[in-house]
């Protein structure tokens, strides 16, 4: 069974169970380093799991995630039962408010414009899909067709990429996309797709 683990902040692994308990014991994974591997709906303290660490005092523990890895253990160790778990199998999707998400996503957008590879969230898509409706809106009431038609061009690669990343992010290949080319059934498979939970923990795509 191959984990993963903290360790300054970044995502290492994976490595195995017997790999976990050699660097427990050189000191590299201790009590409360955050650990993960596939079954586990979140990133869990090391002395819950490894052989050879013991957890330290509550007043050290640091449960504190990474940008970009996986599950917020934070979050579901402080509220417990069912609701815990399901955002932590949420991850990157609680970094989304209605406060920064259309901003936030708006950035992601252009500024992953042809990155077909990696992961996207729930929050980073569908926040865009609003930002990108009121723009197109606007761009209509202002240019008429022609703006409208120049929008649609200059979001057409970026909005393929995301849909591609939001894909992945479900564990599934990004050419499913040409389900779009099937009248509105391929349509409503996508946005059911689009609407999925995260794989918790990392997948194939990242």
């Amino acid at each position: 069974m191959d984990w993963y683990y903290v360790k300054d902040g970044a995502q290492e692994g994976p490595v195995t169970e017997a790999d976990l308990e050699e660097l427990a014991r050189d000191g590299i994974v201790r009590g409360d380093t955050l650990v993960w591997r596939p079954g586990l709906q979140e990133w869990q303290p090391a002395y819950d799991h490894v052989a050879g660490v013991t957890p330290p005092p509550v007043t050290q523990r640091d449960t504190s995630l990474p940008e970009g890895v996986p599950g917020n253990p934070r979050e579901a160790h402080a509220s417990g039962g069912a609701a815990a778990n399901h955002r932590g199998a949420e991850g990157p999707d609680a970094d989304y408010t209605a406060q920064s998400g259309f901003v936030d996503a708006a950035k992601k957008f252009f500024g992953n414009y042809a990155t077909f590879s990696g992961r996207s969230n729930r929050g980073e898509f569908w926040f865009w899909v609003l930002d990108n409706l009121a723009i197109s809106l606007l761009v209509s009431f202002v240019l008429g067709d022609t703006g409208s038609s120049l929008w649609s061009l200059v979001t057409l690669i970026p909005s393929f990429a995301l849909g591609a990343r939001r894909l992945h992010d479900i564990g599934r290949s990004g050419w499913w996309q040409l389900l779009i080319l099937l009248p509105v059934v391929g349509l409503l498979v996508l946005i059911y797709w689009f609407a999925q939970r995260p794989e918790p923990g990392p997948n194939r795509y990242g």
